[in-house]
């Protein structure tokens, strides 16, 4: 497999989305809610899709920029939705408390159980099941036959000429001659 030196076109757009990357939080906070649209989102797709056959290494590049500016813009939201408390070593770390006030978390009752009520089945046999009394329910005996007809008697009217030709052909075949 030999190794194929980057063109120069390729080296110049590289280094041109390397300046992007390293500005992604200027150009993310510069194009704000922008980048939440639909049409945006649907650009970012169509601009990674066509540059692919075209070279892999740039539509690689571009999909890092790309995701690092969606990365970079939902960071700030939650950075704006949540406090920031400093630590001793100065850093910052968010509270829990923040986090459940800001609505970021729900709240889970301890204990396991739920707060919604359901029936309960009772299986246990009722007294009406347990004694032994039975009740007649008059005659089950009511079956009877139906009215039957032999096979195809409806149609012999209906059709005379078919029924003399299948009974010549039955008698025609009677002695196993065709």
């Amino acid at each position: 497999m030999d190794i194929v030196p980057p063109t120069a076109l390729q080296i110049a757009a590289l280094v041109i989305l390397f300046i992007g990357f390293l500005c992604v939080p200027a150009i993310a906070k510069a194009m704000g809610p922008t980048l939440d649209s639909l049409p945006m989102r649907f650009a970012a797709v169509i601009l990674i899709l066509a540059v692919l056959p075209y070279d892999k290494l740039i539509a690689l590049g571009l999909f890092l920029f790309i995701g690092a500016l969606y990365i970079e813009r939902h960071h700030d939201t939650l950075l704006s939705v949540l406090e920031k408390v400093p630590t001793g070593d100065g850093s910052l770390r968010f509270p829990v408390d923040a986090i459940q006030d800001a609505g970021a978390m729900k709240v889970l009752h301890k204990g396991g159980h739920s707060a919604e009520s359901h029936d309960t089945m009772d299986f246990m046999p009722k007294q009406s099941a347990q004694d032994n009394e039975f009740e007649g329910v008059g005659s089950i005996d009511t079956k009877h036959a139906l009215a039957t007809e032999p096979l195809g008697s409806k149609s012999q009217s209906l059709f005379q000429e078919d029924l003399r030709n299948a009974e010549a052909m039955q008698r025609g075949n009677s002695d196993g001659a065709a």
